[in-house]
């Protein structure tokens, strides 16, 4: 079945040139891929705790509108949350494959210093709160551990391509 006249095909563009390598190999890109899990656990977590204050109106709501105006309001405050953590799942994506850049350590900080402060709001709250304070603080500093490195990186490459 193999006819010798007829040209192989091949693929456009090779998995091995693949700008996003399938194992991280340099700390960079370990940390890049660190931060990806870490903003996808924190997304389902988000997710989930939505699902179940959403939960909670369809207990007691039966009603169809009440019901969608409820997951509006559950899911679109929540967006609030996942937003943000789906930027820097894709800010560290993009970063694995590009490295480093300024632009991407801005937004990463921007993202995450509205809810340090908002943690911050929570503690005098007690009980839960406090715990969920502390997550998010533990969370932001990673994040912003993450923002300090890619500006550190993309100092680096520039005054690299300086010299050269």
């Amino acid at each position: 079945m193999d006819d010798p006249n007829r040209e192989r095909l091949h693929p456009v563009y090779p998995p091995e040139h693949s700008s996003i390598s399938k194992s991280p190999t340099t700390p960079f890109q370990r940390w890049a891929r660190f931060i990806e899990v870490l903003s996808i656990g924190a997304i389902i977590g988000v997710l989930v705790f939505c699902a179940v204050m959403f939960a909670g109106f369809w207990e007691n709501d039966q009603g169809v509108w009440h019901l969608i105006s409820a997951f509006f309001l559950c899911f679109g405050a929540g967006l609030l949350a996942y937003g943000p953590l789906i930027s820097i799942f894709m800010g560290a994506r993009s970063a694995r494959g590009s490295g480093p850049t300024r632009r991407r350590s801005l937004l990463t900080t921007l993202l995450v210093l509205p809810w340090t402060g908002l943690a911050g709001l929570w503690v005098p709250l007690g009980g839960n709160w406090v715990l969920s304070a502390l997550f998010i603080w533990v969370l932001s500093l990673i994040f912003l551990f993450w923002a300090a490195l890619n500006w550190h990186g993309a100092r680096a490459r520039s005054h690299s391509v300086t010299k050269e």
